[in-house]
């Protein structure tokens, strides 16, 4: 499903018009970044969570050359879906 998809599908089951839908879609993707973005956690209970993880600095290896390099310690974001989001695939 595309974004427009979402939106559509969306605007639909809340019976709101494709232009408030779309604001909205595109306000909570700013908040959620935002939030990231800030270091703090997300969750919506029943649906799932987004977790800012530190990863450590670690040696690695270029494939190409074989030369071997550090990689910086950084940040990332870890996605976690509850238990009826992973059986709605099913």
């Amino acid at each position: 499903m595309t974004k427009t998809e979402l939106i559509k599908a969306t605007a639909t089951k809340a019976e709101k018009t494709i232009k408030e839908t779309g604001d909205i879609v595109a306000a909570l993707q700013e908040v959620i970044m935002e939030t990231l973005k800030a270091g703090e956690d997300i969750r919506v209970p029943g649906f799932g969570s987004l977790e800012v993880k530190d990863v450590a600095g670690r040696k690695g290896r270029n494939p190409l050359t074989g030369e071997d390099l550090m990689i910086k310690p950084h940040k990332t974001v870890k996605a976690k879906l509850a238990k009826a989001v992973k059986d709605a695939a099913r």
